[in-house]
């Protein structure tokens, strides 16, 4: 026979705002499958009834109940940390932005993708991400 099963013990509160994340329909998808993984060890159920449930790996569904034992709600999210970090700060993204507001040295109207990267020496895909993510459109601006 395999191990005894760990029952979480939820408040009324935590079993109420885990409903509501597993439900939404505005939830991100991860945070609701980790809210059922939650409810489910709450339940009772295996490991192995909660992966079949969820469609994650056992190890995944105990890793999320362990964090939420420990850590309660913030176990639930991810990580920090995740991904490559910046090489390139708020300041210098800054930097660009304010430049792209302004009007070219070199006497033409606008500035175009490429002439920005080499103003301030990034690739055009740096400066389309970091223009995208102010919502600027140089090539757009009347002067």
């Amino acid at each position: 026979m395999g191990a005894p099963i760990k029952r979480l013990e939820l408040s009324e509160e935590e079993t109420t705002a885990l409903r509501l994340l597993a439900a939404s329909g505005t939830t991100q998808q991860r945070m609701g499958v980790r809210a059922r993984v939650v409810l489910s060890a709450a339940e009772g159920l295996s490991l192995q009834e909660i992966s079949k449930r969820t469609g994650l790996s056992v190890n995944a569904c105990l890793k999320w109940r362990k964090r939420f034992a420990a850590d309660r709600f913030e176990g639930l999210a991810d990580e920090p940390g995740r991904g490559r970090p910046q090489t390139i700060t708020q300041e210098q993204r800054l930097e660009v932005m304010a430049l792209a507001c302004t009007k070219p040295l070199d006497g033409s109207t606008r500035w175009s993708m490429r002439k920005l990267a080499d103003a301030v020496g990034y690739s055009v895909s740096t400066i389309h991400e970091i223009l995208n993510a102010g919502d600027l459109k140089p090539h757009k601006v009347k002067h």
